[in-house]
């Protein structure tokens, strides 16, 4: 899907998540095409289309490190960090989220979500940016 297209789909959205991942499935380009130049293409489309907001959704750095990974699993933690930088170089509002890695087993039943509104500022796993026009 071109620049273009997509920025006519995204015309009058309020904001834009980025969370899709190549998982490493098929090939180590497949993973380069969706994590690591998805986002860019995404953000390049929203910048064109006028909406601000951007959210993606990472992957945390440190993520596994107990465990031997294998070359593409590290070649997924690359694309993901080069998305981010090219992300935060736009002129964008963004926020990245970077939960752990994921996978595709069943969940453990459990949830956790936030009933008051803080007002406080997230510095820990969400990284908010304003640009100077907000």
């Amino acid at each position: 899907m071109s620049i273009d297209v997509l920025a006519e789909a995204m015309r009058g959205a309020d904001a834009v998540v980025f969370s899709a991942g190549a998982g490493g499935k098929e090939s180590d380009e497949a993973t380069t095409r969706v994590d690591g130049d998805g986002p860019e293409k995404l953000a390049a489309a929203a910048e064109r289309a006028g909406v601000r907001r951007f959210l993606l959704v990472s992957v945390f750095p440190e993520a596994w490190r107990e465990r031997r990974m294998d070359a593409s699993f590290e070649h997924y933690m690359v694309e993901k960090k080069k998305a981010e930088t090219q992300l935060v170089e736009t002129g964008l509002d963004w926020v990245i989220l970077r939960p752990s890695a994921l996978t595709d087993e069943p969940g453990a039943g459990r949830s956790i979500s936030a009933s008051r509104k803080s007002t406080k500022r997230s510095r820990g796993m969400m990284s908010p940016r304003r640009s100077s026009g907000c």
